[in-house]
């Protein structure tokens, strides 16, 4: 005699129920395996998946990690690098400033020297390795003997702070 749909369906649930049961028999004996396995060879977390965090040593190699250059109270990070994380345009937005995170905590003074690169070697480079032809050479045309500006762009710190101490942009001009 055929079966029904609805006895064919009442025949799968049953089946569905004792296969659960099974799993959960099985899987309970397999824990049990791994338990005594763990205490009788000592294997730990390590062992079993590696560093915490990490997918594997092949897809971390060649990675480091920024340290943070910027914090806030509530211990988020930034690094500096890539877009600014919605924390930080959030704490600029009440008014802080990017010194006001710095994650040593000191302020950096407008008098501090400058000792990033300036803007036209940052634009040479990215010319360069973009394989930009005739890219724009630009020539210093102010220096103090450690830093030197060519005149384009705002001024940088170190000539803010020579002009605050009374030099002159002609003592300062190169011959």
């Amino acid at each position: 005699m055929a079966k029904t749909f609805a006895q064919i369906e009442k025949q799968i649930q049953t089946l569905r129920a004792q296969a659960e049961e099974l799993r959960k028999r099985e899987v309970g004996e397999v824990i049990g395996k791994i338990k005594s396995a763990i205490v009788v060879y000592g294997i730990t977390v390590r062992d079993l998946f590696g560093p915490a965090g990490k997918a594997s040593a092949k897809a971390s190699a060649g990675k480091t990690a920024a340290t943070p250059k910027y914090r806030d109270a509530a211990g988020n990070a930034w690094s500096g690098r890539g877009p600014r994380p919605r924390w930080v345009k959030a704490a600029m937005a009440a008014g802080k400033s990017l010194d006001d995170l710095r994650a040593d905590g000191a302020a950096q003074a407008d008098d501090a020297p400058d000792t990033s690169k300036p803007a036209t070697a940052v634009r040479r480079k990215k010319a360069k390795k973009a394989g930009v032809k005739g890219a724009v050479k630009s020539v210093a045309q102010y220096a103090d003997g450690t830093h030197s500006w060519s005149g384009r762009g705002p001024r940088p710190r170190w000539l803010k702070a020579a002009i605050a101490d009374g030099k002159t942009l002609d003592e300062l001009r190169v011959s």
